[in-house]
Order: structure tokens, then C-alpha cells, then sequence
């Protein structure tokens, strides 16, 4: 039996656990059970839907067949392998981005700070450079000023840069842009996007013409909500739908001001505690940029650390509000199925 065949099966196997607890939530809560006993077990059913869904997700992306070669197909262009200068402090973002340019075929340098990015930078020969703008000796700003400035004392072709940052105030983004940045991924980071916003700043065509603005995605756009996944979840009971957000968003608050005591605390095991619960809640609504943000936190608490916990925590009760008003006009629009 090869690996991955033995690791399919092990998926299998987990996701047959997870719908039986289904089953077995779905039975006792026929039963004459407290209030403060059906909503715990609620929560179980809740986390065991999450978890249902994460691994079918997982399974359907290895299904996904990618091309064997040094190109990277995506829906906008074709991305050939570059050799990419990754300026980033946080190592879990470190990790995440390496892996995900990596996995797309790109060769990645990584640095930690804006002076150590300069010296790199000087010394070798890159295709583009992934800004952090918060970093430690000196910021992404001037890291990308005095880049400009060496490329411009010795009269060499700019090579592009992106900043990868959490400021999302358009003040913060006028900066960057004056810097002689070229683009900008808002973070978290999310490979899709971030491989249009590389398409669009090298000037990569697609069937002969350029890429625009108007099919760039971004952060503020991604609150998307994979009903079709949940519908088969819940068998197609909107009554349950209805439910389980109910119950996720009356929860949430909680975990959200949990997160923020961990923070103000510089409280890493709490943070962790709080961001996997969200997570674990949120994975019941399929793949979405909540998951992603929960993730995100859990993983800095994995880390002991709170670095840019805040900016995190920020997005995600936008990202959250988003989340709801989507899901309310979803329900409203289901009236007479939720009633």
C-alpha cells in the first residue's frame, strides 16, 4: 500500500468518525436532555460538521491534478517560476508563504527584516520581491525607498515589489504605493489572490490581453460562503442551517473577546484555546476567509507568540460582521424552508 493510498484511507476512516458522531448528536438530541446539556452537545455536532467538511476539503484538493512542469496555470495567466526575495518577520507567515511559492514553483529567499532584505537584495538576482511593511531596524517602506534608490543609482530595470501587510487604511496604502511599491495582498494570505496580484504587477496576458484591476480580488471581497458544502452537510435542512449559524454567531462574540483578552494579556495558551474553538465553528461554513483569520490566530498561539494578533483579530470581526450579513440574506431569502 503506498502512502498515499494509506492516507486517503486514513481521511476516510476520520470522516466516518465524524459522521457518526452526527448521527449520535442528531439521536440524543431527540432526547429529554437540559438546556445547558443540548447546547453543549449542539457545539459537538457543530465541531463535528466543521471537521466533516475540512476533511472532504482536504480530499478534494488532492484530487486536483496540477501541471508537472515549471508553469503554474491559475484562472487569470500563467505564472512562470521566479526567484523571489520574501521580506516577512513572522516565522509562522514565513513558513505559510514559502510553502505556498514553493508549491507554485518559485524559488524563495527569506529575510526577517528591512536591512538584511537591502543586503540581499544587492547581492543577488530577483523577479520579485514580497514585502512585510511592519518590520523590525527598518520598515517595508523605506526598505522599498532605498531599493529604488540602488536600482536607480545604477540605472537597473525595477524590479516589482508587492507589499504583503495587514494595513488596510487607504492612508497606509497611498504610502505604500508612494513608495514605489507596486501592488499590495492584504493579508491574510490567500495563494489565489496572491497569484493575481503577481499576474497583474508582472504584466502576465491572458489570451492576449492584460490583466485589469477590475478582475483583481481582494481581501475586503473574500467573505464567500460554501452553501453548496453545507447543504450536503446538514442533508439539505435549511431548518438546520438556520441553527447552526445561530448558534455560531451567538458563540462567536465570546471567543472574539476571549481573543482580545489574550492579546491585551500576551496570553498565547488562552489565544490558542479561543482562536481553535472559532475555528473549529467557523469550518462548518466551508473554506472562507474567517476559517482562514481563526487559523491564522490559533497558529500564533501555537507559536507563544501575539505578534500582529491584533491586526488578525481586527480583520476578523470585519470578516465576521461581513459573514453574518451574508448568511442573514441567504436565510431571509430561504423564509418559508427556515420558518
Amino acid at each position: 500500500m503506498t502512502d498515499e493510498v494509506a492516507k486517503q484511507e486514513l481521511f476516510n476512516k476520520y470522516i466516518k468518525l465524524a459522521e457518526e458522531i452526527l448521527d449520535h448528536a442528531e439521536f440524543l438530541l431527540d432526547s429529554n436532555l437540559t438546556r445547558q446539556q443540548r447546547d453543549h452537545l449542539s457545539r459537538i455536532r457543530l465541531a463535528a460538521q466543521g471537521l466533516t467538511t475540512n476533511l472532504q476539503h482536504e480530499t478534494d484538493k488532492k484530487a486536483v491534478v496540477h501541471k508537472d512542469n515549471n508553469e503554474k496555470e491559475t484562472e487569470d495567466g500563467t505564472i512562470p517560476s521566479l526567484n523571489v526575495l520574501l521580506a516577512e518577520d513572522n516565522p509562522f507567515t514565513q513558513k505559510l508563504m514559502s510553502r505556498l511559492l514553493a508549491q507554485n514553483n518559485h524559488t524563495v529567499d527569506v529575510t526577517a527584516n528591512g536591512q538584511d532584505t537591502i543586503k540581499k537584495f544587492k547581492n543577488g538576482k530577483y523577479d520579485l520581491i514580497l514585502m512585510d511593511i511592519r518590520m523590525p531596524i527598518l520598515d517595508g517602506i523605506e526598505t522599498a525607498k532605498a531599493i529604488r534608490k540602488h536600482q536607480k543609482t545604477l540605472n537597473e530595470k525595477i524590479t516589482p515589489i508587492i507589499a504583503v501587510t495587514a494595513l488596510v487604511e487607504e492612508e497606509d496604502k497611498q504610502r505604500i504605493f508612494a513608495a514605489g511599491i507596486d501592488g499590495y495582498h492584504g493579508k491574510p494570505v490567500r495563494s489565489k489572490i496572491l497569484n493575481q496580484e503577481i499576474i497583474r504587477v508582472l504584466g502576465i496576458t491572458h489570451n492576449g490581453k492584460e490583466m485589469t484591476k477590475a478582475k483583481k480580488e481582494t481581501t475586503e471581497q473574500l467573505v464567500k460562503l460554501d452553501i453548496t458544502s453545507l447543504l450536503k452537510t446538514v442533508d439539505n435542512d435549511w431548518s438546520l442551517i438556520k441553527e447552526i449559524t445561530d448558534l455560531f454567531f451567538s458563540d462567536a462574540p465570546k471567543q472574539m473577546e476571549r481573543i482580545q483578552t489574550a492579546i491585551t494579556n500576551d496570553d498565547t495558551t488562552e489565544l490558542l484555546e479561543a482562536a481553535h474553538s472559532l475555528k473549529g465553528a467557523a469550518g462548518a461554513f466551508g473554506d472562507s476567509i474567517v476559517y482562514d483569520l481563526a487559523y491564522e490566530l490559533e497558529q500564533l498561539g501555537r507559536s507563544n507568540t501575539t505578534d500582529s494578533a491584533q491586526e488578525s483579530h481586527n480583520l476578523l470581526n470585519e470578516a465576521l460582521a461581513s459573514m453574518e450579513d451574508n448568511l442573514q440574506t441567504i436565510l431571509a431569502q430561504k423564509g418559508d424552508y427556515v420558518s
